[in-house]
């Protein structure tokens, strides 16, 4: 939390500096350059906070959808019309991996926005993401199958990924 703090800080600085020379050389009050950058750029993204947010995606084996809110999820791999209330971590970890399908996700960059999310000074550990990632696919329902785990993968020695395609499945013949 303390670089996410110092990284914030620094953000800040540089952009009083650009609003500082904005203003000289736009030859107006400091006050009505920041004005403006609030109400154009920051207001609207604050304003996108407040909105309910439900993540929905089409996969090959159905529709997965997670409410971060109220941390209730569906899953193609339970009962249809079946909702499952998921742990706090587990829901920031589901947000992550369905804001991004496909992208390989290390086992840090989960435990940092699990660390974002929670806004505590928890220490990554990776043993805490294999462990959330494992009770994760148990409250979906999804099984191991095949030799791996459908829809959300281990990506061996990298970490975990959501996988939006079916497996090939290889005949003999």
């Amino acid at each position: 939390m303390k670089e996410f703090e110092y990284a914030r800080r620094k953000a800040f600085a540089e952009y009083f500096r650009l609003a500082e020379k904005s203003a000289k050389e736009s030859e107006q009050p400091l006050g009505d350059i920041i004005k403006r950058d609030f109400q154009n750029h920051l207001l609207p993204s604050l304003k996108e906070l407040d909105e309910p947010k439900i993540y929905s995606l089409e996969t090959p084996y159905g529709k997965l959808t997670l409410d971060p809110k109220s941390r209730i999820a569906t899953s193609p791999f339970l009962k249809e019309g079946t909702t499952v209330e998921l742990r706090p971590i587990e829901s920031v970890f589901l947000e992550e991996l369905i804001k991004r399908p496909t992208y390989v996700y290390s086992l840090s960059e989960l435990a940092l926005a699990l660390e974002k999310n929670r806004n505590s000074d928890l220490e990554p550990n990776p043993n805490i993401v294999k462990w959330h990632i494992s009770h994760l696919r148990g409250a979906l329902g999804i099984k191991f199958s095949q030799g791996k785990y459908p829809l959300i993968q281990t990506k061996y020695g990298t970490g975990f990924a959501l996988i939006l395609e079916t497996p090939t499945i290889l005949s003999r013949g």
